[in-house]
């Protein structure tokens, strides 16, 4: 095979190729054959080193269906750009719902109540102080039972009082690591939408 040949059978092989993109193809490998004979390069040397004619042209074709693929891929993508963020979104909402909203309330309803409790034994424990100190001002009312020293009820008052901040102290804790993880799960959501 000569210089020739192999050019009408890359020819002959390129036969669904657009004009163009053909008479590309074609100028390339003459290019190939001058500069490789100016080099000092034989015919038959050069066409071996290109292999075959029909071989070259399906990988053009091969190389053109795979840039077909990928830019139908990229249209679809661009006329609809909000489908895969709408279904990301369904598909969270669903399983928010289902699985994540339930325990989600449980939890924060805890917390609320553990809130509540702390601040009800802060004020059971200045109530008990002050119940005690205003005792001997209102004996009908308020009585402190026989045989426990008033002392020792203003103490136990204060201790439930300490007791109560501490408790307040570690809710606050716990509402700020609360409140972080949702946050975070969030932005976990808000990532997944944007399909990131």
């Amino acid at each position: 095979m000569n210089k020739k040949e192999f050019l009408h059978i890359l020819e002959m092989s390129l036969s669904d190729f657009k004009d163009e993109d053909k008479k590309e193809i074609l100028y390339d490998y003459e290019e190939h054959f001058r500069i490789g004979e100016e080099s000092g390069k034989s015919e038959e040397e050069l066409i071996k080193e290109l292999g075959d004619p029909n071989n070259i042209a399906n990988q053009y074709r091969t190389s053109n269906k795979q840039e077909n693929n990928d830019g139908s891929k990229n249209k679809t993508e661009e006329d609809n750009p909000i489908i895969v963020p709408i279904i990301a979104t369904c598909g969270l909402l669903f399983f928010n719902l289902i699985f994540i909203l339930g325990p989600y309330l449980g939890i924060a309803a805890s917390i609320l109540a553990l809130f509540v409790s702390a601040i009800a034994v802060i004020i059971a424990g200045i109530g008990t102080i002050l119940v005690t100190i205003l005792s001997p001002f209102f004996p009908l009312y308020i009585g402190v039972p026989n045989g426990i020293s008033i002392l020792g009820i203003i103490l136990l008052g204060i201790g439930v009082t300490a007791l109560g901040l501490l408790f307040l102290i570690g809710m606050c804790y716990v509402c700020k690591y609360f409140y972080k993880g949702t946050v975070k799960y969030i932005n976990w959501n808000l990532t997944i939408i944007k399909g990131r």
